[in-house]
């Protein structure tokens, strides 16, 4: 889980560097590409770090790998929800916020 974490990071530095996102703190407005571009990156580091936690472990692999899937859908959904700049947070409505939440989570 740690190694997805710092690959990500590291990711996130680097494109800002390289002006594929916009600079800290700034809104994501209009960088549609770079959006789909970071989900496809963290979902495949999130993969890989379910790999690494499976080959650390000392028995019953699958299982840790799936914990480590888990919590770290816990994480991104925590994250998900508290971000100033998420549209599901300024949502007025419940509904919206769930099925926002609904959407940016499982596709």
């Amino acid at each position: 889980m740690l190694a997805g974490i710092f690959l990500t990071l590291g990711t996130h530095v680097v494109l800002h560097g390289a002006h594929v996102f916009p600079p800290w703190g700034a809104p994501m407005v209009g960088y549609d590409r770079a959006i789909l571009l970071a989900t496809i990156y963290r979902k495949i580091f999130g993969v890989l770090g379910s790999y690494i936690a499976a080959r650390l472990a000392p028995n019953r692999p699958l299982l840790h790998a799936v914990i480590f899937g888990f919590v770290g859908f816990a994480v991104s959904l925590l994250g998900l929800c508290s971000s100033n700049s998420s549209p599901i947070s300024r949502a007025k409505d419940k509904k919206l916020k769930i099925g926002g939440v609904f959407l940016q989570v499982f596709i």
